[in-house]
Formats: C-alpha cells, structure tokens, sequence
C-alpha cells in the first residue's frame, strides 16, 4: 500500500502550477489497495467530501485556513486533483463563502508520516474561480458551515458517483488575522539562470535574515513582483502557475491573476507566506525562485508585519 510520504514531490508541484494540487504520481482509479474504514478514516464520495465545522464562524472580510492532514489512503486516490470552497446551508440550499481555492503544501518533506494540505481563504473574496460569494458573507445563526471539497482525476475529470476513496486523516479550520501592513525588511539578491531574469537559489547570508525574520515574526512576506510579456502565450495562461518558489522540484506557485488580459503584457504582485515556502525545503536546502514559461521575476523582497 502506498503511504503518503512516498509521493512523488515533482508532480505535486507541476499539479500545483495547474491550479488544484495533486497528491504525488498518478494512478488510475479504481484500481490499487483500499485501507480499511475506522476510526479517523473519511469516505470521499466520487471525490467528494463535506466537512462540517461549527468554530470558527466566518466573518465577512476576515480570513480563514483550512488545513487537510491525510495520515493514508486508498492506492486509487493517489494522483488526485484537490480544490475547495467554504459554504453554509440553510436546509438544503447552500451559500458561497468563499469560492474554489488552490491548495498549497504546507508539509512536502519526505522525512515524516504524513502530508499536509492548505487552503486559505477570505470570506467575502472571489477565488480563482470568480464566483460570486454571499453579501455580507457572514454565516448566520441558524446555518451550517461546511469545507467542500471535490477531487479530479489526474485528467482534470470529476471521479463517478459510484467511485468512493477511503482516506484517514483529519481536517481542520482555524481563523487566521488579518494583515494588511507589512514593512520591508531585505531586497533579496535574484539570479539569472538560464538567462532567465529572477532565476536562481538564495544566497546563504540572505537565507539567514530571512529564517530570523520569519522566526520574530512568523507572519512575514515575500512580495514579488513577476513580468509576463504577453498573456496567454508561452504557457502564462491566466490561473496557471508561472513561478515556482521552495526547492526546485517542489514549492508554491504563482499564478497568472485573473485580472490580466489575454494578448497584452502583465506586470503584477504576488505576496507568498515565508512560512509556507520554508516548509517545501528539504534539510539545508536553500529557496530557489523558479520561473519558467515566458515569466520574469524583476524583484523579490522579504517583508514583516508592521508591529
């Protein structure tokens, strides 16, 4: 049977870029070991999967984690496309949130027992997606908040009704502050690798400033700024991943905004966790910043929440 840390790491990044994620190489369904129900196992129907939370209640505005730990799961699974939205049911009608997000890795190591998954949303924000959430999209009083997530196969297609993956783990929701002001802290040094303009690894000394950075202030930034000199050409389609940023085989993406224009160059901004891309390093592993399309990065700077 296949367990979580044996996924492969490259094809979960080149899913990412895509615009779900998926978990490690690809399998066909319905084939491969099934484990058994039990205590902590999740049945995802046709890819499906309802998770209910009653805490935290969504604000309208405010932002919100939703983190997937998946301990095993059925061989079939492995492959899977992952997305996810926040909604709330009044009886059997439900009301958007916040609309389909793009999973991002918190935990890609292969040194541990499990794999980790985020989502992170803002109630009230359009999502890759663009669907249009509630106003003022705050859960009342008397509905039932849900995580839904739909998974696809390893050809963007939605699993049958009748095909059901067992998956042990757990989700969890956690409300997240707001951050609205960040100030600079280092103007980080990019390469030209390839002589492609903001290619390269982080130097040692920076790597240093960044880490004590991110440890006084867990909460810091990477804002990067990323040139596109025509959209839709040279695979920087609008919603795909044009910048990797971690290891080079594995990290989180940066994506075209649905906000460009087809045809035109694009000149935009990207803020990236800290946290999050330090965690796709394996031991001693330096960041590299990996464009690749027709994408340029032109600037990167480490950033800390203003105290």
């Amino acid at each position: 049977m296949k367990k979580i840390v044996s996924f492969a790491l490259f094809s979960l990044i080149l899913a990412a870029t895509a615009g779900f994620i998926a978990i490690g190489c690809t399998s066909e369904p319905p084939e491969g070991n099934k484990i058994e129900g039990g205590e902590g196992v999740m049945t995802f129907e046709g890819g499906k999967y309802e998770h209910r939370f009653d805490s935290p209640k969504i604000v309208h505005g405010n932002e919100y984690e939703v983190i997937l730990t998946i301990i095993d799961c059925d061989d079939a699974f492995v492959g899977s496309y992952l997305g996810g939205k926040i909604i709330y049911k009044i009886g059997e009608t439900e009301y958007l949130l916040s609309g389909w997000s793009n999973a991002a890795p918190l935990d890609v190591k292969d040194t541990t027992s499990t794999r980790e998954y985020k989502w992170t949303f803002k109630a009230g924000e359009k999502n890759a997606d663009s669907l249009e959430p509630v106003n003022p999209s705050t859960t009342p009083e008397d509905a039932i908040q849900y995580f839904q997530l739909t998974a696809q196969d390893n050809t963007w297609t939605g699993f049958p009704d009748s095909i059901s993956f067992n998956v042990k783990g757990s989700f969890n929701v956690i409300s997240r502050e707001t951050i609205s002001e960040f100030d600079p802290v280092l103007t980080i040094t990019l390469g030209n690798e390839d002589s492609t303009a903001g290619k390269g690894a982080i130097s040692e000394a920076q790597m240093t400033t960044i880490r004590d950075t991110v440890a006084a202030a867990p909460r810091s930034i990477i804002r990067f700024t990323v040139n596109i000199p025509n959209v839709g050409s040279g695979g920087a389609d609008i919603g795909n991943g044009v910048v990797v940023v971690g290891d080079w085989t594995s990290g989180v993406p940066i994506n075209v905004p649905a906000t460009a224009t087809n045809g035109q160059a694009y000149t935009f901004t990207a803020d990236l966790d800290v946290s999050d891309i330090l965690v796709t390093l394996q031991p001693g592993h330096q960041i590299a910043i990996n464009p690749h399309s027709t994408a340029t990065v032109t600037s990167a700077v480490l950033m800390r929440p203003r105290s």
